[in-house]
């Protein structure tokens, strides 16, 4: 039985929690890209949208001295059947920075770091991986906003999207 929060160190986690979790996938994947060059999870991904799952990602276009990589990246998984946006707002001023990946509505991976072979093997990082489904819709609202160029909408009242299911962890 998998824990309902698991810390990813890098260096040392290197790609294996992000492959198992794209891996399990039966559905669908959303993932957000700042910075990725990692061939074996830019394969984990082709082998996920061959068995069917849905896959979705935005890419970031200001990611400064990416641009092309990330350019070819867009290319590459678009040839492939996966679903890939840049987000509407990403620019040199106003950054999309945030690296996330939800898989199945079920759980969801916050990254510090990006899924670079130099990030995952050589600097010191970490991330979560998080088995709840609640927190995995609120990540996935955030990213259907981004996703379709909307304001994230924030309930009335509420200072932060996570805080009424930081208690159910």
């Amino acid at each position: 039985m998998r824990q309902k929060i698991s810390l990813i160190v890098q260096p040392g986690d290197s790609f294996f929690p992000i492959v198992r979790a794209i891996d399990r996938a039966e559905r669908s994947i959303n993932l957000t890209v700042f910075r990725m060059d990692d061939p074996i999870i830019q394969q984990a991904l082709l082998e996920a949208r061959q068995r069917g799952v849905r896959i979705r990602v935005l890419i970031s276009s200001s990611a400064r001295g990416w641009e092309e990589k990330n350019r070819k990246l867009l290319k590459d998984a678009k040839e492939t059947g996966i679903a890939t946006k840049e987000p509407a707002g990403d620019s040199k001023r106003a950054r999309y920075h945030y690296k996330v990946m939800t898989v199945d509505d079920e759980e969801a991976l916050v990254f510090t770091f990006n899924p670079t072979r130099e990030n995952l093997h050589y600097t010191r990082d970490f991330g979560i991986a998080v088995y709840n489904p609640a927190i995995a819709t609120e990540i996935n609202r955030l990213f259907d906003a981004d996703w379709n160029d909307l304001p994230l909408a924030v309930k009335a009242g509420e200072q932060c999207v996570f805080n009424h299911l930081l208690d159910s962890i």
